[in-house]
């Protein structure tokens, strides 16, 4: 299980260091992390693994620069902070 604070958690150190080997630890605990996620992690954190998930497939495929990529997960960060439970449910 994965939860919406665990990767709020690595996604601020990732854009936190200056370490050019960051990104790549960031996508591999990421892959192990969120594999099977559907099976028992909450909605919120589905969502936001979705979300890093493409935003990490468009700048594999050269679509966006690694700043460009930094500024996205800085959103989904901040966006991921106003998000809990029970703003998650349906109406």
């Amino acid at each position: 299980m994965i939860t919406v604070s665990q990767i709020r958690e690595h996604l601020q150190s990732l854009l936190d260091s200056n370490d050019p080997k960051s990104l790549d630890e960031f996508e591999d605990w990421f892959v192990r992390a969120s594999w099977n996620m559907h099976q028992d992690s909450d909605l919120g954190a589905q969502k936001l693994a979705a979300s890093i998930e493409l935003r990490l497939a468009e700048f594999s495929s050269e679509d966006q620069t690694k700043e460009d990529l930094k500024a996205q997960l800085q959103r989904l960060l901040n966006e991921s902070s106003i998000l809990t439970p029970d703003a998650l449910q349906p109406a």
